[in-house]
């Protein structure tokens, strides 16, 4: 990463494309602030924060129907519960279905079922491939405006 041209040059981001896929995965706590020598911190009372970096967070931070089912766009319900549904322009309709997470995004649909339900974060099927669901497929989720 330190190779990489001034944000302001036109080859920043294509440079960073191919660079940050070679990074490792891990936290910015522990690949930054845990080796730095000069962060302070502040004890403060709850100030609401959220990491946001899991599909677990982002149907925590949501709204729940009464079976739990949260969404950020169009979804019906039918006999299920403990969903998360994120496929903003589509209706996404859900039969019989339990702890499922749904996402669509323009290049990508999938769909994983978790063996804990909504807050557990243990792997299940995405696309018929084992995925994660604290990262789905390798996406981010996006931030949530609440």
């Amino acid at each position: 990463m330190s190779s990489l041209p001034s944000f302001a040059d036109s080859r920043f981001f294509p440079k960073l494309k191919q660079a940050f896929p070679l990074c490792e995965n891990i936290s910015i706590d522990f690949a930054v602030l845990e080796h730095a020598r000069n962060v302070v911190g502040l004890a403060c009372d709850d100030i609401g924060w959220s990491d946001v970096g899991s599909w677990d967070a982002v149907h925590e931070l949501l709204p729940h129907d009464s079976d739990g089912n949260a969404s950020r766009s169009g979804a019906l319900y039918e006999a299920s519960s403990g969903n998360y549904v994120d496929a903003r322009g589509k209706l996404v309709v859900l039969l019989g279905v339990h702890d499922l997470i749904v996402v669509d995004t323009p290049d990508a649909h999938a769909g994983g079922r978790s063996e804990e339900g909504p807050t557990g974060g243990k792997s299940g099927q995405a696309a018929g491939a084992t995925a994660s669901r604290r990262n789905c497929c390798n996406f981010t989720p996006p931030i949530v405006g609440l």
